[in-house]
């Protein structure tokens, strides 16, 4: 991973998604990538459909809100 040389910036976002988990947890690399590649292809899927920036937003909202736990949205304030 460390010596790839990636210039899209959807895969630099991976790859560093990536490194993350394994500072992180030391394992499931592969998964959060195959997930985070899932939820780029639904935003598409979403983004083709829903054109008002306002709607859009509201969802990701809504989204984060139901995935994420009180330590989660706790340490959002925090940084």
């Amino acid at each position: 991973m460390s010596q790839m040389e990636v210039f899209h910036p959807t895969a630099k976002m991976l790859v560093e998604l990536s490194k993350a988990q394994d500072i992180e947890a030391g394992d499931g690399t592969t998964s959060v990538v195959v997930i985070a590649g899932a939820l780029l292809a639904a935003c598409s899927q979403l983004l083709a459909k829903v054109r008002t920036s306002r709607l859009w937003m509201r969802g990701l909202d809504s989204a984060e809100e139901l995935t994420s736990g009180p330590e989660q949205r706790n340490r959002a304030f925090i940084r």
